[in-house]
């Protein structure tokens, strides 16, 4: 699949998953890994199918991967018309890349109707990309005319990052491409219409970075300087709704980290938090972290610290990384 482009879903055999089912097509309420098994119940609490994963499926998840547990499998509607899917997503052993995954999609009799594996290359100026990619977040979202699944795919060890939209026919395109890793996507229902949210870093700014996508809207790419090596070629040349880039604080510039990055947004009410790692590791509890916080049009309104963040100030400061107290911030 090319960039600007859709395509076919091609079948991946190294899931390799054997189907046991029982007759007729159930309600399916519940899905999760039991042992080494993809398992649905219906809404009796009985089994209705079970499909057993093969080698080439990790029973772990290696921690750089964002997806969390309740997320790595889904019940949708991606038709719209009520009828159910299973979503699971796999993550493939391989010593070379550990962190390549897959997208497969269940019918509520436990068919497979597709299988998504990242497999694209992508041009950004004169640098092309053709992955491994890693699979680091799944929403769905009830899109108007047909809902869809969108997925947050970066480069396992370099700098791209894309939304990759797939509706119930199995076809893939980008919906948005982005010059830096995106982490983390949610969906919020604004009061004009509903957005998704995606969360990651800007390369050529060096900072954190959100995009900000109104549903429906034409594929489009993070706003770079033309004529750089960031600027995206060959693929999505809309501008997203809005793009956001979050300063590096002293406290993330006396680290000696290249940039911050947007690790996590949460709802709060009638607010979202979008907080950006500026100390440490996003996966571990000592992150020190700025909260911004926007209202539901997705407008900023302001910003404070958490309590890590100040524990990372006075660590630097004891290094002799930074000249005054945290008070005098």
């Amino acid at each position: 699949m090319l960039l600007g482009g859709g395509g076919v879903i091609a079948a991946a055999a190294a899931v390799g998953l054997t189907r046991v089912l029982r007759p007729g097509a159930p309600e399916i309420v519940r899905a999760g890994v039991v042992g080494n098994a993809l398992c649905a119940w219906d809404a009796s609490g009985a089994l209705a199918w079970k499909y057993q994963l093969s080698e080439a499926v990790r029973a772990d998840w290696p921690i750089h991967l964002a997806i969390p547990e309740e997320q790595r499998t889904q019940i949708v509607d991606l038709g719209g018309n009520g009828n159910r899917q299973v979503i699971f997503a796999a993550v493939l052993k391989n010593a070379e890349t550990p962190l390549v995954g897959e997208i497969c999609c269940f019918s509520s009799r436990g068919e497979i109707l597709w299988r998504y594996r990242p497999e694209f290359a992508v041009r950004f100026g004169n640098d092309r990309f053709d992955g491994p990619w890693s699979i680091l977040d799944i929403v769905f979202v009830p899109e108007r005319p047909k809902p869809v699944l969108l997925l947050v795919v970066s480069h396992w060890t370099w700098r791209p990052g894309f939304v990759v939209g797939i509706g119930l026919e199995g076809r893939a395109n980008i919906r948005f491409a982005n010059a830096g890793n995106l982490y983390t996507l949610r969906h919020v229902a604004g009061p004009s219409g509903g957005y998704v949210i995606a969360g990651g870093v800007n390369n050529e700014y060096n900072a954190a970075a959100l995009a900000v996508l109104r549903d429906g809207a034409p594929p489009s790419r993070s706003p770079q300087t033309r004529g750089t090596r960031f600027e995206v070629l060959g693929g999505p040349t809309g501008d997203p709704e809005r793009y956001f880039l979050f300063p590096p604080s002293e406290v993330n510039l006396s680290s000696g980290l290249p940039y911050n990055n947007v690790g996590n947004i949460q709802e709060d009410g009638q607010s979202l938090l979008v907080n950006t790692t500026e100390f440490g590791q996003s996966s571990t509890a000592d992150v020190g972290a700025a909260i911004y916080l926007f209202n539901r049009s997705i407008e900023p309104e302001r910003v404070t610290y958490g309590g890590g963040y100040a524990a990372a100030h006075r660590q630097l400061q004891s290094e002799g990384k930074l000249n005054h107290g945290i008070e005098n911030c």
